[in-house]
């Protein structure tokens, strides 16, 4: 029992120094890509996201994504919760990371993080 506390205490500090680093480094870095182009590189009609989904992107295209999604949690909210953005943000990255390195779980990961509709609708600006 004792030992089950301390697993989910170090779960607890490890997502919470997580969170913190990303905040820190959204804070202390321009992002390469804008919002936009992440959007547009990775989300778009040829998106590198449906070919990762697809099974048919290179390691080279796998890493852009992580590198576009990296540029996500180096952004501030567009519009609604900060930290609600960095929990989003950081799954994505998690996500791309597993898609790179082969977990077995990456693709559920992926398809889980890279929801559309949640994420515009608590982000997306409305023209």
């Amino acid at each position: 029992m004792r030992r089950t506390g301390l697993i989910l205490a170090a779960i607890g500090v490890m997502t919470l120094g997580m969170g913190a680093a990303f905040g820190a480094a959204r804070l202390a870095e321009k992002p390469k890509h804008s919002i936009s182009d992440v959007m547009k590189l990775a989300h778009g009609k040829d998106g590198i996201l449906k070919k990762v989904k697809a099974g048919s992107a290179s390691d080279a295209e796998k890493k852009e994504l992580l590198d576009l999604y990296v540029s996500l949690t180096e952004s501030e909210a567009p519009v609604g919760d900060a930290k609600e953005w960095e929990q989003r943000t950081a799954a994505t990255v998690v996500a791309a990371a597993k898609v790179l390195v082969g977990r077995e779980d990456a693709m559920k990961a992926l398809g889980k993080a890279t929801s559309c509709a949640g994420c515009h609708k608590a982000h997306k600006p409305k023209d």
